[in-house]
């Protein structure tokens, strides 16, 4: 897939092997989003409900999730 602003190249979940593809998710919601009232903190989910493990990770912005969720070990 083609990364772009809007929808970001995501790599799989790295406990469950999961694709998190924003693009074609049917609620992309439901997987990036703001995990309070104030936009302070957004959380990155491999959801169960859609088959994933329900792995997260919370970051201060789209952006902060989305790089520490790409980030792993010895790459």
């Amino acid at each position: 897939m083609k990364k772009s602003q809007e929808f970001p190249y995501i790599l799989p979940c790295p406990f469950c092997g999961k694709d998190i593809d924003l693009q074609y998710k049917r609620y992309p919601v439901d997987t990036l989003y703001p995990a309070t009232k104030d936009f302070s903190v957004w959380e990155l989910i491999c959801s169960a409900l859609d088959g994933g493990c329900d792995a997260s990770i919370l970051g201060s912005n789209k952006s902060e999730c989305i790089e520490k969720w790409n980030r792993r070990v010895g790459k």
